[in-house]
């Protein structure tokens, strides 16, 4: 059950992410993500939810900047769809973050 409410948590977090454009909250929806993956698992799991978490992003980040590169070919205003993108990508970027702090802590606990 646990597993589930935190799996939850990172979507509902990952989707505002995706869709808040206001600097303040986009900070706390960071926060609020990286505590949620600290609150579950050992590093090595953690490790791999944000492998998993970076694969679905590159995913994410690939489709929108395609929908956002044909709007903007077919006349759209892209203004509010590239704040997005940047979100996304800043997300993205966090994660790789996040990644390489728990890959250092766990190559320090081998020591």
């Amino acid at each position: 059950m646990d597993r589930f409410v935190h799996d939850q948590n990172l979507t509902r977090y990952i989707d505002l992410h995706e869709t808040v454009t206001d600097p303040t909250k986009l900070a706390q929806i960071e926060k609020l993500l990286i505590e949620e993956e600290d609150r579950f698992g050992s590093v090595s799991e953690r490790l791999n939810e944000a492998d998993r978490l970076i694969h679905d992003g590159h995913g994410r980040v690939r489709r929108h900047r395609a929908l956002v590169a044909h709007l903007d070919a077919i006349g759209h205003d892209t203004k509010r769809a590239g704040a997005v993108l940047a979100s996304m990508s800043r997300l993205l970027e966090i994660m790789y973050q996040y990644r390489q702090t728990l890959s250092d802590g766990l190559d320090r606990a081998d020591i």
